[in-house]
């Protein structure tokens, strides 16, 4: 864990190196240089924003009432 004192510092660092590895000139057929979890992080922005589709009937369980009994998948 980074201490408290050098958070702010390491926040610099790290935000200076990110743009460096993402300017670095791209290979041929390369449209994008990401960051571990950077893709993951938009997908998850994107479904926040959008939802996330599912199907009439997991919707229709999800909205029937519980009926109080654990395991049972009948109600």
């Amino acid at each position: 864990m980074i201490p408290r004192k050098n958070r702010e510092r390491h926040k610099e660092q790290l935000g200076t190196l990110i743009d460096r590895v993402k300017t670095t000139p791209r290979q041929p057929g390369v449209e994008e240089i990401r960051i571990p979890s950077e893709r993951s992080f938009r997908e998850r922005a994107r479904l926040a924003r959008e939802g996330i589709e599912i199907g009439r009937r997991i919707r229709d369980a999800l909205l029937r009432p519980a009926s109080g009994k654990v395991g049972d998948a009948t109600a």
